[in-house]
Formats: C-alpha cells, sequence, structure tokens
C-alpha cells in the first residue's frame, strides 16, 4: 500500500512527495506543498504542453516537366497523392486527439478546480467593484 509519503505531487515536471493530509477525513493531497501546485494550475501547465507542437516533414512537390513519360509522372503523382493522403490520416487522427482531449477536459476534476477558481476570482472582482 502507497502512504502519503510515497506519492508524488501530480503537478508536471515535480517530483517532491505530496503534503500531508490535513486531517483524518477526506481526500488525500495529490499535491506538494507548493503554494503554486494546485489543481487549476497543474491543468494550466498540461495544457501549455500539449500546446507545444510537433513539427511534420514538407510536403513533396510535383515537376511534371517532362509529360512524354507518362509512367514516371503517374508513379510520381501516386507519390504526391498517398503524402495527401496520409496528410489528411494524420488530421483526422489529429482531430480525433483534440476531440478526446475536450472529452476528458470536460470530466477532469483539476479542469473543474480551475473553471471554479477562476470565476470565484471574478465574482469577487465584481463584488469589490459594485461596493465601491
Amino acid at each position: 500500500m502507497i502512504t502519503h509519503d510515497e506519492r508524488e505531487c501530480a503537478f508536471p515536471g515535480c517530483d517532491r512527495p505530496v503534503a500531508a493530509r490535513a486531517g483524518a477525513v477526506g481526500q488525500l493531497p495529490r499535491y506538494c506543498s507548493d503554494p503554486d501546485h494546485t489543481a487549476a494550475r497543474a491543468w494550466q501547465e498540461r495544457q501549455k504542453a500539449k500546446r507545444r507542437g510537433t513539427g511534420r516533414p514538407p510536403r513533396p512537390t510535383i515537376n511534371p516537366d517532362r509529360l512524354d513519360q507518362p509512367v514516371t509522372f503517374a508513379a510520381a503523382h501516386a507519390a504526391e497523392l498517398r503524402h495527401e493522403v496520409t496528410e489528411l490520416g494524420d488530421r483526422l487522427v489529429d482531430k480525433l486527439t483534440a476531440l478526446v482531449g475536450e472529452l476528458r477536459t470536460m470530466s477532469d476534476p483539476d479542469a473543474a478546480a480551475a473553471e471554479v477558481t477562476a470565476r470565484l476570482a471574478h465574482a469577487e472582482q465584481q463584488v469589490s467593484t459594485a461596493k465601491a
């Protein structure tokens, strides 16, 4: 059985142990004692990491200078079409991956915590403005 002292902080890149539980009841802490390591900030860091893109190789070009060579041109054109189909497949995979990511975000407790934190801050700001 893993105790709280053996678990690592759930904040991306942090390998410190989680903070001790405040009482005997309640959910086990997921983050270390660093005040910046919160569910909301962890979610934001994961989103930043996802946005760091991956490069793709440049698209090959066909130079049909010699249309008197139909077999050679057809082979080159077939290669271009294969590349386009591969790109379409990659785009489909990217879109499906994005869809799965959005569905996971919708059910992510850390994302919900980030939204609640932001909305509470906004509401507190509106209350302060209204009092002034």
